[in-house]
């Protein structure tokens, strides 16, 4: 058939046939998680509904859409992220915490900057005093992986702190 005169299938009918292969595109293409890749495959759907009679191009349209959308999450989710440990960088801790002095402050401050990043988070908002579960819903992880993440934070710096902390693979004393 020359262009223009193919018959069109009902949006219900290419929807059921192509909603799980642009999934499974946005996942191999823009290596989008599945959520993401789902999410943004249902908002191209959702803008291709209403605007089906007038789409010369589904395939092409529905894929510009979807990744389009998919992109921009993407680039608020950097941003936030972004601006989350810009935040983190300038947290200040609370003057009611245990430590004795400035000068043990300013050796603990020292040694949770040597600390992974998410590690580094979890203990300067703890610090801070964030409880676990306000800093899971901040950082959008479950509660026991900051419980878990806190917990690996202050073993490490307490090695740090008793001359602990052997190289990869050794083991101090237990």
């Amino acid at each position: 058939m020359a262009e223009g005169t193919e018959r069109r299938i009902p949006f219900d009918d290419y929807f059921r046939a192509r909603f799980t292969s642009l999934i499974a595109l946005l996942v191999k293409v823009e290596a989008a998680r599945f959520d993401e890749a789902e999410d943004a495959a249902a908002a191209a759907m959702s803008a291709a509904h209403p605007l089906w009679d007038t789409i010369i191009e589904p395939d092409k349209w529905v894929w510009r859409v979807a990744r389009n959308h998919f992109l921009k999450v993407r680039l608020r989710e950097r941003r936030r992220t972004r601006r989350l440990w810009e935040m983190i960088d300038h947290l200040t801790p609370k003057r009611d915490c245990s430590l004795p002095d400035d000068e043990s402050e300013e050796l603990v401050l020292d040694l949770v900057g040597r600390l992974p990043k998410e590690q580094r988070a979890v203990m300067a908002f703890t610090y801070d005093g964030w409880s676990p579960a306000e800093i899971a819903e901040l950082l959008e992880k479950d509660p026991q992986t900051v419980r878990s993440t806190l917990r690996q934070a202050r073993t490490a710096v307490r090695r740090m702190l008793t001359g602990q902390d052997d190289g990869p693979g050794q083991r101090g004393p237990r």
